[in-house]
């Protein structure tokens, strides 16, 4: 693609304009049209539950649930890809297990990034569901959970 000016278009109304770089063909170009009001995304922490290590345990551990809410209020089928991602431990004492996630992804990466590419029917919700449980030595402190 030749750089230019393009004009940005949602069906028939204007959005906006933007300057465009030279673009090789075969490449590709991500364009941002903002915040789309008909289709609706709600994430929730569901459950967060902390169990200790007992009485001769040396674990602790912290089981969390979210659920990611998708709703198209559209009149017409639309295509989302929703990314969330799991927490990846950097250190052999703390282990991310029992990971449970409804529907599975499209994909996922080392760095725990999950991608849902999903299709949405005109007035349709859908639920993907995050359930997994970090575990940690007694008296560790864990960032972000």
């Amino acid at each position: 693609m030749l750089p230019g000016r393009a004009d940005l278009f949602i069906a028939q109304d204007f959005v906006g304009s933007l300057g465009l770089n030279l673009l090789p063909a075969g490449d590709e170009l991500q364009l941002y049209f903002g915040q789309d009001n008909q289709v609706k995304v709600k994430r929730e922490l569901v459950k967060r539950e902390k169990s200790g290590p007992g009485f001769l345990g040396r674990n602790e551990r912290v089981n969390q649930v979210f659920r990611i809410t998708l709703e198209n209020l559209r009149n017409r089928p639309v295509e989302i890809e929703v990314q969330d991602q799991l927490p990846v431990s950097q250190n052999t004492k703390i282990e991310v297990k029992d990971v449970k996630i409804m529907p599975s992804p499209s994909s996922r990466d080392e760095k725990g990034m999950l991608t849902w590419k999903l299709k949405l029917e005109p007035g349709e919700k859908q639920e993907i569901i995050l359930d997994f449980t970090v575990e940690y030595p007694k008296g560790s402190r864990v960032i972000g959970l």
